[in-house]
C-alpha cells in the first residue's frame, strides 16, 4: 500500500512538471531526427518533448527519479516510474478508453539513462 501510494505522490508531482517546459513545445514542431526514430514508446514520447532542451534541463526534468528507475512516460508529460521495473500504468484516454501499459514491455518502458543517451545522441548530431 506504501508503494502505491508513494507511486501515486510521484506520478501527481512529475505531472506537472512538463508545464515548464511548454515553452519549447510548439504546434508544428520538427520531427525527431531521420538517423534514427526510437522503437520504444516511452523514448519517442521524450524525443518529441524535450528535444530542444539541454542536458541541464533533462536533468531538472527527471529530478526525482533515479537514473536506473524504469518510467512509462505520458503522450502529454509527465511519467510513472517503477524502481523495480514492475508494474503496471493504468490510464483513461480523453474518450474514456482504458490503456494498461506494463514495465516489464521493454517496447512501452525506458530507464531515464536510456532516454538521456538517446536525447544525447540527438543533440549531438544537431
Amino acid at each position: 500500500m506504501k508503494k502505491i501510494y508513494k507511486l501515486a505522490i510521484i506520478a501527481t508531482v512529475l505531472l506537472v512538471l512538463p508545464v515548464l517546459f511548454m515553452n519549447r513545445l510548439s504546434a508544428n514542431s520538427d520531427q525527431i531526427s531521420e538517423t534514427k526514430v526510437p522503437e520504444n514508446r516511452t523514448i519517442k514520447i521524450y524525443a518529441e518533448l524535450l528535444k530542444d532542451s539541454t542536458e541541464e534541463e533533462v536533468d531538472a526534468y527527471f529530478r526525482h527519479s533515479d537514473d536506473n528507475d524504469k518510467i512509462i512516460a505520458y503522450p502529454g508529460g509527465g511519467y510513472l516510474t517503477s524502481p523495480d521495473g514492475k508494474g503496471f500504468s493504468q490510464r483513461f484516454d480523453k474518450d474514456g478508453n482504458e490503456e494498461i501499459l506494463f514495465f516489464e514491455d521493454d517496447s512501452v518502458s525506458a530507464t531515464i539513462r536510456e532516454i538521456k543517451e538517446y536525447l544525447k545522441e540527438q543533440r549531438e548530431q544537431q
